[in-house]
């Protein structure tokens, strides 16, 4: 019996061998070719036994046993298959290499602790890098201290924002205002080291910043009008039935019969329901 537990199986070249078989022929096929496997790749050439193990009758393997014939190999008294004897080979190799690796690095791992137990031990004359006078350390030279790092503090309570006016800042002096009690809450509600900060001015700049940025951009120019029944939409237009745009659309569809866009006009206008097309009016009275 094989002493590889599993069989790989490539789809694509079983498929390409195999499209002209049934689903029973591939069923005995995959059980005859699982039997070699196990058994390092060759069967008994005997009906009987090749019956058992496809699952089929003696008079059912007879009549398959035609058909897969050309996919197998034969030599005396024993049956296998071309590509089971290339995978068993390779599994082979493949076992005999990973063993053969596995020697090595034992091997090295007993010469490794063999050359550990056979170390001397250091002469006795050999000086103590420990104490060693130029290597020792001047026990009555002080220690520097670290470097002590700047800590944050949490928002003062009786904080206020800096009157001098911030260059790059536009906000008005209601706006201004009205970002005082949000920085306050903000920051006071914050727990731990998240709601300490080195300079609190700074970081008040940067709120003013970020909350002129959310401010709402004014768009130059006055705003687009469309026709009426038309209703803008970011990959088109959502035309209402009724409307010019809608009625020249579907007369549009009529004359180049697009019946399938001319319908989908009657069927909305029969339901009351917009129409969403690419552009207002079609191409040909655009």
């Amino acid at each position: 019996m094989s002493t590889f537990p599993y069989m790989p199986l490539f789809a694509g070249d079983y498929l390409a061998d195999t499209d002209h078989l049934s689903t029973e022929e591939h069923g005995a096929y995959l059980l005859l070719i699982m039997a070699m496997w196990r058994r390092d790749g060759w069967v008994p050439d005997d009906d009987k036994d090749l019956a058992r193990m496809t699952r089929l009758s003696p008079a059912k393997w007879r009549a398959v046993r035609k058909r897969l014939s050309p996919l197998l190999m034969f030599r005396a008294g024993e049956i296998s298959q071309k590509r089971v004897l290339i995978e068993l080979k390779n599994a082979q190799d493949y076992s005999k290499k990973q063993s053969a690796n596995a020697h090595k690095r034992w091997d090295s791992h007993r010469k490794k602790n063999k050359r550990l137990a056979n170390a001397t031990a250091l002469p006795a004359d050999m000086p103590n890098v420990c104490t060693h006078p130029h290597t020792q350390l001047k026990k009555d030279s002080p220690t520097e201290s670290p470097k002590k790092t700047a800590k944050g503090t949490r928002l003062p309570e009786d904080w206020q924002p800096p009157d001098k006016p911030v260059k790059d800042i536009t906000l008005t002096p209601a706006q201004i205002a009205a970002e005082v009690p949000k920085f306050i809450d903000y920051w006071c509600a914050q727990p731990g080291q998240r709601g300490m900060k080195l300079k609190w001015d700074a970081t008040w700049r940067n709120w003013l910043r970020t909350a002129q940025e959310r401010l709402p951009r004014v768009r130059a120019g006055p705003a687009k009008e469309y026709p009426p029944g038309v209703r803008p939409n970011g990959s088109g237009y959502y035309l209402s039935p009724g409307s010019e745009a809608f009625d020249r659309w579907k007369h549009d569809a009529e004359k180049r019969n697009d019946m399938d866009t001319y319908w989908k006009f009657r069927k909305a206008e029969r339901e009351g329901k917009e129409v969403h097309m690419p552009s207002i009016w079609p191409r040909s009275n655009a």
